[in-house]
This record gives structure tokens, C-alpha cells and sequence, in this order.
């Protein structure tokens, strides 16, 4: 698959994100309920890793007693995400919580 100039090296397509520890999962609940949020939008890029963190994120948050409104998924290398975010958007939650590749490419 050809590299697009929109993309630096280090985000080709067979490159998978770095998945989140348990700890990390575990703080960021913590955090989002501390603060009293009851629902949640998902956003995460399709790379495997992306897709277990927010399943993973899910499964604590429902097993926490609250709700996931909606999981949005967008490829890594699109022009536009323009219809992703406003579906995200529009689910109207408490927290947002994203998945999927750093921006500079490093954890």
C-alpha cells in the first residue's frame, strides 16, 4: 500500500498502537467517575489495539454501573473526520474517551 504524504513513517497502515495498561484503564475510570460522568462516547482508529482498549474501557465502565453511548471507529489515515467526530459529538456525553495511535508517534 502506497504511503500518503498526510502521514509520517512511523503511522503505516500495518503499524499497530500501543495498547493501554490495565493501570492506565483503571485510572481513567477512576477519574471519569470521580468526576461524575454516568456516559461515555468512544472513539478509537480500527488498528487491533485501538479496538481492544475501547473494548476494555467499555467493560469496566458498564461494569461500573454506567453507560456507553456509542463506539465510533475512523481509519488512521483518512482526509476527514469529519463525520466520525460528529457522530461523537453528537451522543452527548459526559466523557469522551479515544483510542488509537499517539500523534508523534510514541507513547
Amino acid at each position: 500500500m502506497p504511503q500518503t504524504p498526510r502521514l509520517p513513517t512511523w503511522a503505516a497502515p500495518d503499524r499497530d498502537a500501543i495498547e493501554a495498561t490495565s493501570a492506565e484503564l483503571d485510572r481513567m475510570t477512576e477519574l471519569a467517575v470521580r468526576r461524575g460522568a454516568c456516559l461515555a462516547a468512544i472513539g478509537r482508529g480500527r488498528c487491533a489495539a485501538a479496538a481492544r482498549t475501547a473494548e476494555e474501557f467499555a467493560r469496566r465502565w458498564e461494569a461500573a454501573g454506567r453507560v456507553v453511548l456509542d463506539v465510533v471507529t475512523w481509519p488512521e489515515d483518512a482526509a476527514s473526520w469529519l463525520r466520525q467526530a460528529t457522530r461523537l459529538a453528537n451522543a452527548d456525553p459526559d466523557v469522551w474517551i479515544m483510542t488509537g495511535r499517539p500523534a508523534d508517534g510514541r507513547r
